[in-house]
């Protein structure tokens, strides 16, 4: 796959998939719609991590790639268990809708933030 695709593109719609594909359910909420997401978000969040995983393996010098996983996966399950708790504040507040409009925006962000970061980078 990858010397068909660059990680910078399979990256990018992976986590554009990923983040954005949740806010379905809130223009057709039905349990269809729902299998849709959880399939879909699954789909393109298994290959996220396998890209993003190969690259961060190709990138950094093996004497480093311990370190740099560790601290990636503190990261990651720092923002996992800070991000449900704010998703569910956000939830108790301002209705259910809100996560999920919440995570459209984030993943918008997030997608356009590592679109223009990859592009100054030709490893990727």
């Amino acid at each position: 796959m990858a010397r068909r695709f660059r990680h910078r593109h399979v990256l990018t719609a992976t986590l554009a998939l990923t983040g954005g594909v949740p806010v379905l359910l809130v223009v057709a909420p039905s349990r269809v719609t729902a299998v849709v997401v959880v399939v879909t978000t699954s789909a393109s969040f298994a290959v996220l991590n396998v890209a993003a995983l190969s690259l961060r393996q190709r990138l950094v010098p093996d004497g480093l790639l311990g370190r740099v996983v560790a601290a990636s996966r503190t990261l990651t399950y720092s923002c996992t268990a800070l991000g449900a708790l704010a998703g569910g504040v956000l939830a108790a507040r301002a209705g259910l809708v809100a996560p999920f409009l919440l995570s459209g925006a984030v993943a918008v962000v997030a997608t356009a933030g590592w679109w223009v970061a990859s592009r100054r980078s030709t490893a990727t």
